[in-house]
């Protein structure tokens, strides 16, 4: 579900036999992937700081 959108520009690049472009859905896979990241950090981030003594405790206990 998350790889959606490149994966229909490949299919459309296939589709249209535009072969010599398909390079170009590297780059974009990779500037998407590094986007979503960032976008689940920063949506994760004021979680984890909330329960930040929570998980120190957890992980201190070993």
């Amino acid at each position: 579900m998350i790889t959606l959108p490149v994966l229909g520009v490949l299919l459309w690049l296939r589709v249209l036999g535009r072969h010599g472009a398909l390079w170009l859905v590297l780059p974009l896979g990779c500037l998407y992937g590094a986007a979503f990241a960032v976008l689940g950090v920063r949506t994760a981030a004021p979680r984890l700081l909330g329960r930040l003594p929570e998980v120190l405790t957890a992980v201190s206990k070993g």
